[in-house]
């Protein structure tokens, strides 16, 4: 008993979850998920922007803008955006707290500074 004809994934709709997986990480599920989002988000942005700019484009505009797009990414961000967030958080949360320490320790300079008396 052979179905013939019947097709899960084509070729297109495989290229397309390669590219959510690509741009989202292929770290975590999480990055399925957010690359999903991104793709979705991105093509409908596309779709109402390129007529706008390019009149006569058609829809192989899309295709090649998530191809230079998997391209960045791969050589940029080989881990996915999942992979770029929480290096960005630590980064922010690092100079956060430097600054914090930073503004801290003037404080307590200026505190001990005050009056003439030397600590």
């Amino acid at each position: 008993m052979f179905c013939h004809g019947f097709r899960l994934f084509g070729i297109i709709p495989s290229i397309y979850f390669l590219i959510m997986v690509i741009i989202g990480g292929t770290a975590s599920v999480w990055g399925g998920l957010v690359g999903a989002a991104v793709y979705v988000c991105l093509g409908e942005w596309l779709k109402a922007v390129v007529p706008l700019l390019l009149p006569n484009a058609g829809g192989e505009f899309e295709i090649v803008f998530f191809g230079l797009l998997l391209v960045i990414m791969l050589i940029y961000m080989p881990n996915g955006l999942t992979g770029v967030a929480p290096q960005g958080l630590r980064r922010c949360w690092k100079t956060s707290w430097r600054q914090s320490e930073r503004a801290t320790a003037v404080d307590s300079h200026k505190a001990r500074s005050i009056g003439g008396e030397q600590g």
